[in-house]
């Protein structure tokens, strides 16, 4: 069983202990007796190749999949002890964006951040304030009466991360939120993440299959490989000594691509990677 120490002294934001679960008719399990902290504000990045378990582990932080063993503690609670209410309330505490932004194509972006809280029964002038707010935050403000169609990938993700902040979300949970995004637009929405992270104190958990990403995103990795995690601790200490073979098979497309580009590049996004780790 492996453990991550948390990055900072202070009691961890969320703890997993001894996860497991297997799905009925799976010759093995999803995940094997996983434990870990996350340390509160921090980006945490868990990274595999498909079917690794990263998907089934991140959501066990909401608990939209329930660890057959095990626990998931958030602040001391654990939270697979919550019943419906307080998987509610839990629910609205944690953000959630996806790789394929899950707009309402019929609404506009206006209305596509506002739903939760018209769900919630929020006042409408509150409502109208916060949306705002949030549109402003992501940088589309001249965009609130436009809907997800007229929108580039990019700004549809925009729309999808201001949606998961309507409640003011103490984690957001970035489900392989920049895989359908071209180079450019993912760096873009990778800064956006970490200014949000920065602005709001927020604890960002992301998962990707490309290290890239974690070198431009996170402070810490955890890697999964076949429902174990074999590798974990700071970016750049992962980056530069690697022990596991599917760690290495991960980093080696990040290599092949910093090897085509000019030294002064590598140099930066280097310092980059050292900067977040």
């Amino acid at each position: 069983m492996h453990a991550v120490l948390p990055l900072r002294e202070s009691a961890p934001h969320i703890v997993f202990a001894g996860i497991g679960k297997t799905y009925a008719g799976a010759g093995a399990p999803a995940l094997a007796d996983i434990s870990f902290t996350i340390g509160r504000g921090e980006r945490f990045g868990i990274i595999g190749r498909s079917g690794a378990g990263k998907s089934t582990l991140l959501r066990t932080i909401n608990m939209l999949e329930r660890p057959d063993t095990g626990h998931v503690r958030i602040d001391g609670t654990d939270i697979g002890l919550l019943d419906e209410n307080g998987l509610v309330t839990l629910r609205r505490r944690i953000g959630m964006i996806f790789q394929h932004f899950n707009l309402l194509s019929a609404k506009t972006v206006f209305d596509n951040v506002a739903l939760p809280l018209r769900v919630a029964g929020v006042p409408r002038h509150e409502i109208a304030v916060r949306v705002m707010e949030l549109l402003d935050l992501v940088g589309l403000t001249d965009k609130a009466r436009a809907y997800p169609v007229m929108q580039s990938g990019g700004q549809k993700q925009r729309v999808g991360i201001a949606r998961a902040l309507v409640h003011r979300p103490e984690i957001l949970l970035c489900d392989e939120a920049t895989s359908a995004l071209d180079p450019e637009t993912t760096e873009q929405i990778l800064a956006l993440l970490r200014d949000i992270n920065q602005r709001l104190g927020l604890t960002v958990v992301l998962i990707t299959h490309d290290m890239a990403v974690i070198s431009e995103a996170c402070d810490r990795v955890l890697v999964l490989d076949h429902g174990h995690v074999i590798e974990h601790g700071p970016v750049w200490k992962v980056f530069a000594e690697p022990h596991a073979e599917a760690t290495i098979a991960l980093l080696r497309p990040l290599r092949h691509r910093m090897a085509a580009v000019p030294d002064t590049t590598r140099q930066e996004t280097a310092h980059r990677a050292a900067a977040n780790g």
